[in-house]
């Protein structure tokens, strides 16, 4: 989406909606009434340039109003959650310094990597890899678009043990967003 532009989507009952901004975009998403023409707006969210907003999962469907001002930004709207136990995480780069997808104790549990999206933040070109106990998992080629996601064409060494480091870097000083789908392992 460019800057501007509004759009209207139904979110499906259990879809979640990802928007990733560019440095200079702003996006605000209105839940509006259940039906056209009902009663006044719900609520509002605002995703911050450089960051990846997430809004549902809800039980029903939703209609979500969506602008942008200023710069660029994607979205997507998809069931995240694949099964019982299902995470998904949501990191950001900090250039060459790893990042924990879980914290310094590791994984909280075995989970099996399933899905790495690559959504680039800024337009320096680079590696963004993903290790699991210091083995590669994957590594996207870092578009120098901001705002266009990437996936990962293959995934080795793919289960976490409980525990285990899990950790995100770029290979240069861009950035991306890192969403990461795993199932338990």
């Amino acid at each position: 989406m460019l800057s501007g532009e509004v759009i209207t989507i139904l979110l499906h009952a259990g879809e979640t909606l990802l928007i990733t901004t560019d440095a200079s975009a702003v996006a605000t998403v209105l839940r509006l009434p259940d039906t056209p023409g009902g009663a006044v707006p719900y609520q509002t969210w605002t995703v911050a340039a450089n960051t990846t907003g997430k809004v549902g999962p809800f039980v029903n469907p939703k209609r979500l109003q969506i602008s942008i001002t200023n710069g660029f930004a994607t979205y997507a709207a998809a069931k995240l959650e694949t099964g019982q136990g299902a995470l998904m995480k949501v990191v950001t780069t900090t250039g060459v310094t790893p990042v924990n997808v879980f914290d310094a104790n590791g994984s909280p549990a075995a989970y099996t990597i399933k899905s790495i999206i690559s959504v680039a933040l800024d337009t320096t070109a680079g590696n963004i890899v993903t290790k699991n106990a210091g083995n590669t998992v994957a590594t996207i080629a870092k578009g120098i678009v901001a705002g266009v996601p990437v996936g990962a064409s293959s995934l080795a060494n793919t289960v976490v043990a409980a525990g285990a480091s899990f950790t995100v870097e770029s290979s240069s000083t861009g950035n991306s967003t890192v969403i990461i789908g795993m199932d338990p392992a």
